[in-house]
């Protein structure tokens, strides 16, 4: 068996591609990952999150509008991940 092989490996990357799905750009997957970061930092509180994102740095401030941070979130959200990254 290898790896790939392993039912628990399957089912993690099964569950990266469905969320990914539709945001498989440079920019999507930079999005989804920037605002599960947030919500380690800040908690669930989306208006904490889309703050923390837009105050790193003024590509993100100029990059990253607030509709997409809760889209992003939404589909965080949506495909179960907010609670793996809530802190604590």
């Amino acid at each position: 068996m290898t790896l790939g092989d392993h039912p628990t490996v399957v089912g993690r990357v099964a569950r990266v591609i469905d969320l990914v799905a539709g945001y498989e750009s440079p920019y999507g997957l930079e999005l989804l990952a920037a605002v599960h970061w947030a919500i380690s930092q800040c908690g669930p509180d989306v208006a904490s999150v889309g703050a923390r994102i837009r105050s790193q740095t003024l590509r993100a401030q100029r990059m990253f509008t607030v509709d997409h941070i809760n889209a992003a979130w939404a589909r965080l959200d949506d495909h179960g991940w907010l609670s793996s990254a809530v802190p604590g």
